[in-house]
């Protein structure tokens, strides 16, 4: 990976490193699952897979902290989604790096499944700690 790799508007191989640690340590018994792989040209990859999380005390205080003692936290609360995800890498061949990624994960599909309402899915995600690039967190301006 290049030490510059941008990971949609932030850079750098920490920032990588640091949005992984953030959903394994943020969400419980993560699981990432590879369900295909496609290079599209000699500079591009596509990933498809899907990530498995258990919303617990700390995904609410981390990624939902509006949700922290109200009754849709509660429902959230321990229950088990499916993300679906996909991912992009692009190539360097000079370096022989990766020099961008970008990542999608989806999480209106599962959480309004749990929920079974748009409007409450909306307020769930529209004060999330989510950004659309699918990274996790606070993060300073």
């Amino acid at each position: 990976m290049a030490a510059n790799v941008s990971l949609g508007e932030r850079h750098g191989v920490n920032t990588v490193v640091e949005q992984w640690h953030r959903y394994s340590s943020h969400f419980e018994d993560l699981h990432f699952q590879l369900e295909h792989m496609e290079e599209r040209t000699k500079k591009l990859a596509t990933v498809s897979a899907s990530m498995s999380v258990t919303i617990g005390k700390q995904t609410l205080k981390c990624v939902f902290p509006h949700l922290v003692k109200t009754e849709l936290g509660e429902t959230l609360l321990g229950r088990r989604l499916m993300l679906p995800c996909s991912l992009c890498f692009e190539w360097d061949d000079a370096s022989s790096h990766i020099v961008r990624l970008e990542m999608t994960v989806d999480f209106l599909t599962p959480i309004n499944r749990v929920l079974n309402s748009l409007s409450d899915t909306a307020f769930v995600l529209g004060q999330a700690l989510i950004t659309l690039d699918g990274s996790i967190g606070k993060f300073d301006m």
